[in-house]
């Protein structure tokens, strides 16, 4: 979030990492159709 964002002690967590692999799965996934 944009409150742990831009901080010297700013974080990702796991569950994020998690969510954006799977977002990046889904927009290869659509962009490799023919």
């Amino acid at each position: 979030s944009m409150e742990q964002g831009h901080k010297p002690d700013e974080f990702i967590s796991v569950a994020q990492l998690d969510a954006c692999d799977e977002m990046l799965k889904r927009v290869l996934a659509f962009a490799s159709r023919p």
